[in-house]
């Protein structure tokens, strides 16, 4: 992911990202069935919005369900991965303004290293990451572990 996809990514807001991560999750969290199943019962159709452009946020809440089904089913595994590493907290102090394509970086393979998984979704651990970035991995983790706890 390059510095200027980081930043554009960075500068989205929560419920945007949580739409990009429902999309990306999809192939990983869902079987073919269950994608089919969604789509026929209008969970991935979204009207356009009348007008259109970068000032007009990407909110979709059927990809947002998505991404609160993928946090759900994951959630217990990303916690394992990154809270309470702290390698990861001296990594964040360290990199996390200065070089944060780098932290992203390191985020994505650590998650990657832990979550066999999930490693071929390189999509879905960049949106994990920008949105690890964007909340602190402290605030992430306390907010990976309510998502976790509700039903999706």
């Amino acid at each position: 992911m390059t510095e200027v996809e980081i930043r554009e990514l960075l500068a989205a807001d929560q419920d945007e990202l949580f739409s990009v991560l429902g999309a990306a999750a999809l192939s990983s969290a869902n079987s073919p069935s269950e994608l089919l199943q969604a789509g026929r019962s209008g969970e991935l159709y979204s009207t356009a919005p009348a007008v259109l452009g970068p000032d007009i946020p990407f909110d979709h809440t059927g990809l947002k369900q998505a991404a609160r089904q993928f946090l759900h089913r994951w959630g217990a595994d990303i916690k394992r991965a990154i809270c309470g590493n702290e390698q990861l907290y001296a990594t964040e102090k360290k990199q996390a303004a200065k070089q944060v394509d780098v932290w992203v970086a390191t985020l994505v393979s650590t998650l990657a290293a832990n979550i066999h998984a999930l490693a071929p979704f390189n999509l879905v651990l960049n949106v994990l990451a920008i949105m690890i970035v964007r909340s602190g991995l402290s605030a992430f983790c306390e907010e990976i572990s309510s998502v976790a706890k509700t039903n999706p």
